[in-house]
């Protein structure tokens, strides 16, 4: 399986690792492979918001041509994917863009695969602008057969974010049962998620049930609930939170 995964980066990704300007893809003698290759993978990852849309300097390698580049060399080298590795190497072929490589590195993950590895891929999908992809993407990593994570509270965020702007109440439900049943009822960006989808779902009641268990709720779940309120034509208590906050 592992010879079989590097023939296919092998003939799908062309380029050399000179040709895609790495600084030097063998690892110095210091460091271990697995951090070195972190490190480059990580790199990439920050390149791929740090770049300006009006940057004149020469355009580094596409993102995702590299990582198959260094993903191969993993490959080669049988480092271990476990860990921050494979999660780097997920999140960067996810932030590339290319959804279709960041399921076969999680893939190859198996049970191994974290939750961080699994919210990448969401994250991608939500990236498309798609919020049927997104959910689409959930059902397949709760149905997958290999046993990869399950996404972590940053990934439910992202469903319950798509679940709002669909409007899809019942599953939005089972989606916070998800959180519940995570251990993410307290995370900051569940809670925000949370109200938002029960809000613009027209269930205010929900939507204030959550909203009240937040100690400290931001601008964000404030803005939810007073428009979730105001979306239903219950503006007295839209005013009336208004004049809290």
């Amino acid at each position: 399986m592992r010879s079989a995964s590097v023939s296919l980066l092998r003939h799908e990704l062309t380029p050399t690792a000179q040709q895609l300007s790495f600084p030097h893809l063998s690892p110095p003698s210091a460091p271990h492979p697995t951090a070195y290759y972190a490190g480059l993978l990580a790199s990439l990852a920050r390149d791929c918001h740090a770049r300006h849309p009006f940057d004149a300097s020469p355009p580094r390698a596409h993102p995702s041509r590299a990582c198959g580049v260094l993903h191969a060399r993993i490959l080669r080298l049988a480092l271990p994917l476990e860990g921050r590795l494979g999660d780097l190497l997920v999140d960067l072929y996810a932030r590339s863009g290319h959804s279709d490589y960041a399921w076969r590195a999680l893939g190859s993950l198996g049970p191994r695969a974290s939750g961080a590895a699994a919210s990448s891929v969401l994250s991608c999908h939500a990236r498309s602008g798609s919020p049927h992809d997104v959910l689409d993407a959930f059902r397949r990593l709760r149905c997958c057969s290999t046993g990869t994570g399950r996404p972590d509270q940053f990934g439910l965020a992202v469903v319950l974010s798509a679940c709002s702007r669909l409007g899809v109440l019942d599953y939005g439900r089972q989606v916070h049962c998800d959180v519940l049943k995570s251990g993410f009822g307290s995370s900051a960006f569940c809670e925000a998620a949370l109200v938002d989808a029960y809000a613009k779902c027209g269930e205010v009641a929900d939507a204030r049930r959550v909203f009240d268990r937040i100690a400290c709720p931001d601008t964000i779940c404030w803005t939810s609930m007073i428009a979730g309120y105001h979306r239903v034509g219950q503006h007295h208590q839209a005013l009336a939170l208004f004049v809290v906050h």
